[in-house]
């Protein structure tokens, strides 16, 4: 490859473009990472509270006061 001014310019360009990329690509894994611990943490209060309905679903209706308790 010649090392002309032009091939230079062209080669400094490359590089900084690089350097661009790799600099915004960390920033959107930073933020992925961020996202993805934010998605795990309302994935599991979403759990939470469906075993907290299915447990309160589960529970009977207590018995009305007047009604005789039945043996």
């Amino acid at each position: 490859m010649s090392d002309t001014p032009q091939t230079r310019a062209v080669m400094e360009h490359v590089e900084a473009r690089e350097a661009e990329l790799g600099e915004q690509a960390g920033q959107l894994r930073s933020r992925i990472a961020k996202l993805t611990a934010s998605l795990g943490e309302l994935d599991a209060e979403g759990e939470n509270l469906c075993i907290t309905r299915k447990t309160l679903l589960s529970i009977p209706a207590p018995t009305p006061a007047d009604e005789a308790v039945r043996p």
